[in-house]
């Protein structure tokens, strides 16, 4: 008898205590996040962007980066989870991510929202940057008139230094090979006057 009487007080309290606890996290998930807030852009190539922002919730699930592309209106990227320490976040915390393999040039717009199952918050702030569209070709150690087609051919104008014009191969160029730059940008041939090496 003593023991069952024991049971049920034990019951009840843990019911109560799982209450306690149970009743602000259902409250917080019955409203969507905050907004985060404070986005930053940096690019770090034609094709590549750095996000960071602020987290201003407590009660997000995840993160949620949205872009906006030429033409179209903003649609879901790339999911970001954010489980310190085994719950969302906590306000105030600089969270960065990166963007990489953009593939649509001219200006790309983001913002960041937050979510969890009661919905999402409002979008952060907006930042946009302009993305290449022509990639720079390796034209190091060809002849000048090769080298200022292969560049005419992906899109963009060659200009020359060094020797100039009357140079006989490339030593160097400027933006390097590979970079993702705008159509009709400027590459700068850096040619000698010799045989090639």
């Amino acid at each position: 008898m003593r023991r069952s009487r024991a049971r049920r007080v034990l019951v009840t309290l843990l019911s109560s205590i799982l209450l306690t606890v149970a009743a602000p996290v259902a409250a917080a998930a019955a409203n969507p996040p905050t907004a985060p807030s404070d986005l930053s852009l940096t690019v770090v190539d034609g094709r590549t962007v750095t996000l960071s922002f602020t987290d201003r919730s407590t009660n997000e699930v995840e993160f949620v980066v949205q872009v906006e592309i030429p033409g179209w209106a903003y649609s879901d990227k790339k999911s970001i989870r954010d489980h310190r320490d085994g719950q969302p976040g906590s306000t105030g915390t600089r969270l960065t991510t990166t963007m990489t393999d953009q593939r649509y040039a001219g200006i790309n717009c983001y913002r960041i929202v937050a979510r969890n199952s009661a919905g999402s918050s409002n979008p952060s702030n907006e930042r946009c940057a302009s993305l290449g569209d022509a990639r720079v070709p390796n034209v190091k150690l060809i002849s000048v008139p090769v080298a200022a087609n292969m560049v005419r051919a992906a899109g963009l104008v060659p200009a020359y230094a060094g020797d100039g014009v009357n140079g006989t191969f490339v030593i160097n160029q400027s933006p390097a090979p590979g970079t993702w730059v705008e159509s009709g940008s400027t590459v700068t041939l850096v040619t000698k006057i010799g045989p090639i090496p």
